[in-house]
């Protein structure tokens, strides 16, 4: 009984996971419609690094200070901060990394549906011609899949 239970709690989770994201590796990535940008627009024909992000999420929080490593070995991707929270908290880090990262701001979660973005942190790798490299947590990102962008 007990066997039957943990596997019905697995299947639950990965069903879950399975779920919270609609795009397939190497599919085309939607335009981000909706989104204010705090600066300057992403460059077409650029690979990007989407941290789709929130102050209050101690996770996303704690992975942020990733983004600089990357950049700084990888500069060839934009980085982009997508967030949906409008607070002082994250007025503060735009203002703050502003000229380092493109924030944009997702107020009616256009951008989030449209990509199904369920859970956070999320991560996208999307290269020059817009298509899906790498999707997850941005702790299980490495060399060899950003390598992918160059």
């Amino acid at each position: 009984m007990k066997k039957i239970l943990l596997l019905a709690i697995m299947a639950a989770c990965i069903n879950q996971a399975g779920l919270a994201q609609k795009l397939i590796i190497g599919s085309k990535v939607p335009d981000f419609k909706g989104v204010k940008w705090q600066s300057t627009a992403p460059v077409q024909g650029k690979a990007k690094l989407v941290e789709f992000y929130s102050a209050t999420n101690p996770t996303s929080a704690k992975l942020y200070s990733n983004l600089a490593g990357i950049q700084s070995k990888y500069s060839n991707i934009e980085i982009i901060v997508l967030y949906r929270e409008d607070n002082p908290e994250m007025s503060q880090l735009a203002s703050r990394d502003g000229s380092k990262y493109l924030f944009g701001y997702d107020a009616n979660g256009t951008t989030y549906d449209a990509l199904g973005v369920k859970f956070l942190p999320f991560t996208m790798l999307i290269d020059s011609k817009g298509n899906l490299l790498w999707q997850g947590n941005l702790s299980n990102i490495n060399d060899q899949v950003l390598q992918k962008t160059q």
